[in-house]
């Protein structure tokens, strides 16, 4: 088929006996292909915000079926035409509805306490989620869009490379966003702090309701806030001790007391109660087993000399001096 025909077809310009030929192609192999790429085309000049990505999706095919049937118009008397332009109109929907389907639907995964999950994202990418964290994602993102994901709670990324070079954009509940090429990094996101810590590649972060330069983080680098304390500093650290929780351990370097404690308070449902509060400054460092929340309650006692008495999900942290 022609391209000055059926651009002819679409600005409005063929006879009808020009249509027909141009709708009859249309319902070949090639025709469907065609039908297929100009919409991507289309929607790829499109830049899709994040209201955007909520857009109903029955009224963007309305809107194709309208403006088909619009250009079809002219040719109304003629019952052949018709019938070609209803089912292009038809194919067209359809076609529309599942490219639209595809990249607007979101999916959204949540680990119980104790619970460690690996997701796999459409483009490779790897995310492990520690237990009681969330995370929200689209199924699918065309090649113009920003694939983003959004977490609460603790995660470990592993993101893919794309050849295109598409940036992945991680939304964190303090407005703090992760923008990246490719790396692999741990983020830890709840109530009462958020950290990210920089394991290999090259990450920035922004904060969304301020003005000033994204902080561009290094490998070793980590970055932690509180609720009220939305600076974007970093400091360096071991990045292995942050993500060995993915490893089924936990290893503590020079960690305060009261931070183990909110740890098994957000990751296990423990409900922590440390009667002794000098102990809450102490610091320990050490590596124990995370596949039993007994055992790692019995190796934390026996590694900082720590009487723990659970009960159900109650424990309570005492010294055995």
């Amino acid at each position: 088929m022609q391209s000055e025909l059926v651009e002819k077809y679409f600005n409005n310009q063929c006879s009808v006996e020009e249509a027909e030929l141009v709708l009859k192609w249309f319902d070949t192999d090639e025709g469907q292909q065609y039908l297929k790429q100009r919409l991507d085309d289309d929607l790829a000049h499109r830049e899709l915000s994040e209201s955007e990505a909520a857009f109903d999706s029955e009224a963007l095919l309305a809107r194709l079926q309208q403006k088909i049937n619009r250009r079809t118009a002219f040719s109304n008397a003629h019952s052949v035409y018709w019938t070609w332009a209803r089912w292009v109109a038809a194919a067209m929907v359809v076609v529309a509805g599942g490219y639209w389907y595809q990249f607007m639907k979101e999916e959204i995964v949540q680990t119980a306490y104790g619970e460690t999950r690996t997701v796999k994202l459409a483009d490779s990418t790897l995310i492990i989620l520690n237990g009681n964290s969330k995370l929200r994602f689209k199924k699918q993102w065309h090649s113009f869009q920003k694939r983003e994901v959004w977490i609460e709670g603790e995660a470990f990324f592993q993101v893919a490379h794309t050849p295109n070079h598409q940036h992945f954009l991680v939304h964190l509940p303090n407005k703090v966003n992760v923008e990246v090429l490719g790396t692999e990094f741990d983020v830890y996101a709840r109530k009462t702090k958020t950290r990210v810590v920089l394991n290999t590649g090259k990450i920035q972060l922004t904060h969304s309701e301020q003005d000033h330069n994204p902080l561009v983080m290094k490998p070793g680098d980590l970055y932690e806030s509180n609720a009220y304390d939305t600076k974007l500093v970093t400091r360096r650290v071991n990045s292995e001790v942050y993500s060995s929780w993915r490893n089924a351990r936990l290893t503590f370097d020079k960690m305060s007391l009261a931070d183990i404690a909110q740890q098994l308070e957000d990751t296990y449902g423990l409900e922590v109660v440390i009667e002794d509060k000098t102990l809450l400054r102490q610091e320990f460092s050490g590596t124990i087993p995370t596949q039993n929340i007994d055992i790692l309650l019995e190796a934390l006692g026996r590694l900082f000399d720590l009487k723990i008495i659970k009960n159900q999900d109650k424990v309570i942290i005492q010294s055995n001096q």
